[in-house]
């Protein structure tokens, strides 16, 4: 009687593999890209309301950002 013992081989190495990539720590964890948003603005809240708008927003999502502030002089 011949003994069919491809079956469990084939769960062991599914089993190894997925173990494998499961406790593997990540190889690029060190290469994070962090983003911010810039937010061009005229002058301060006051005078730029899309700014006095976005900028709770923006707060409260949680999403960093950056504000620039623009003035044209003549």
């Amino acid at each position: 009687m011949k003994k069919n013992y491809g079956e469990g081989i084939n769960l062991l190495i599914s089993v190894t593999m997925w173990l494998a990539i499961i406790m593997a720590p990540p190889a690029f964890a060190d290469n994070a890209v962090n983003l911010r948003v810039l937010v061009i603005s005229t002058g301060e809240e006051t005078q730029d309301l899309k700014l006095s708008y976005i900028k709770p927003v923006l707060d409260e999502i949680g999403v960093p950002y950056d504000v620039l502030k623009l003035t044209h002089r003549i």
